[in-house]
């Protein structure tokens, strides 16, 4: 990709659990797996809590508000 997350970022999952990953480490992605897993009927989405912040592949960094900034973000670099 030619973004990167600047950590921490938080996720508000739909039974309003939050999960905050503190660094990129398989740790902290893994909470949110198992959440998903031991939530078998609940698609994965991407509820960041916004306004969060991402490196561009420029090295810039930006702040997105919502998933739509970054889709928009992800098809430019294509």
């Amino acid at each position: 990709y030619c973004m990167e997350f600047i950590y921490p970022i938080t996720f508000i999952l739909h039974d309003e659990t939050i999960i905050t990953i503190e660094n990129n480490s398989e740790e902290g992605w893994e909470e949110l797996k198992n959440w998903y897993e031991e939530n078998p009927n609940i698609e994965f989405d991407w509820n960041l809590q916004y306004p969060v912040d991402i490196q561009l592949e420029d090295g810039n960094i930006t702040t997105v508000n919502s998933l739509s900034e970054i889709e928009l973000i992800k098809q430019s670099c294509e």
